[in-house]
């Protein structure tokens, strides 16, 4: 017979099944709210400009910050007034180039961040977001001494400078969502230089053959004070120095304005002369030396040409070169071998 407890309950008075179910109950999700799909986090990889060209393009806006506030320093100081006018007209002609020029680095990308759904460009003033499915193409230009890979999309165009940190592996990855088909490309075709690069190119070397004149200009002043010890060492400078800056300059001088790749010989024309070359007078392709802008050789039997960064399209370029290289190679080995039996 059970025995009946005085407040109405039985058994064990810690054992309520009334607590069991509320706190079961409590640990079952409510039917009548709403719950939120599970989104996974998707793995993201950023890549940056390199730490050194950011530091020189800060420094560029600095220096031109600089130069567009010299009008207002010297007004605010009094000093704007009792300039000479040539000296007025420079300062504000300086000035407002400058200002003129610093909002374009706003529109430089400095990161590019991707993800499952695509990647985003990220920009002072804006970011960019393209999905992998509106890719189109990539290609590689240069304009205005700015090279830079430019992906085509349905929703526009992206691009971002060929300074980034694992640039290769950021290549690979967009070439792997591009549509069938569009890595593909034209050999035969003709590729331009960038004619402002080119320029800066030649005022560079400019500069060089005026550094140049400086030195042998102080080894004359040396012979004139009899000092031989020093004398030596300034010829042995000077002899060094006019070598590899004439060379630089040579070969920056001889700089294709384009290149014609045909299917029997490559037409490269300079600011002197057009020369056709037949595929067995072209002896390698390689990069180039760091005493020379960043970019590639051509080597010939008649001479080495410098391709540089500012060749619209280089990349393909130098591919197509490469590639036929290969397959003559591959034809004079097998032909080689087929006299050897």
């Amino acid at each position: 017979m059970t025995q009946q407890r005085s407040d109405g309950s039985l058994g064990d008075p810690s054992e309520d099944p009334s607590q069991d179910l509320s706190s079961e109950a409590s640990a079952l999700p409510d039917p009548q709210k709403p719950q939120l799909p599970h989104k996974p986090q998707k793995p993201q990889k950023s890549y940056r400009l390199k730490m050194m060209v950011l530091v020189r393009i800060l420094a560029e806006v600095a220096a031109l910050c600089i130069i567009g506030s010299l009008p207002f320093i010297f007004l605010g100081l009094g000093k704007f007034q009792i300039m000479p006018l040539p000296w007025k007209v420079a300062f504000s002609i300086m000035s407002a180039v400058a200002l003129a020029v610093v909002p374009f680095y706003g529109f430089v990308t400095w990161k590019v961040r991707t993800d499952d759904d695509g990647l985003t460009t990220v920009t002072a003033f804006k970011r960019k977001t393209v999905a992998w499915n509106e890719l189109r193409s990539l290609v590689k230009r240069s304009t205005w001494n700015f090279p830079r890979y430019v992906i085509e999309a349905t929703s526009g165009e992206v691009s971002f400078p060929i300074w980034l940190d694992s640039l290769a592996d950021l290549l690979e990855l967009i070439k792997t969502h591009l549509p069938a088909g569009s890595a593909s490309f034209n050999p035969y075709r003709k590729f331009n230089q960038d004619a402002v690069l080119l320029a800066m190119h030649m005022a560079q070397s400019a500069a060089g053959i005026l550094f140049l004149s400086v030195l042998w200009f102080f080894y004359a002043e040396s012979l004139k004070k009899g000092n031989h010890g020093d004398s030596v060492v300034v010829l042995i400078f000077c002899v060094v120095a006019s070598a590899i800056l004439l060379w630089r300059t040579y070969m920056i001088l001889f700089m294709p304005l384009s290149v014609e790749v045909k299917i029997e010989f490559v037409v490269i024309r300079t600011c002197f002369n057009t020369v056709a070359l037949p595929w067995a007078d072209i002896v390698s392709v390689k990069p180039t030396i760091p005493l020379l802008p960043e970019g590639f050789l051509i080597k010939t039997k008649k001479g080495s040409y410098l391709i540089g960064n500012g060749m619209d399209r280089s990349d393909e370029l130098e591919q197509a070169l490469s590639e036929k290289l290969s397959e003559r190679l591959e034809l004079e080995q097998k032909s080689g071998a087929a006299k050897t039996e």
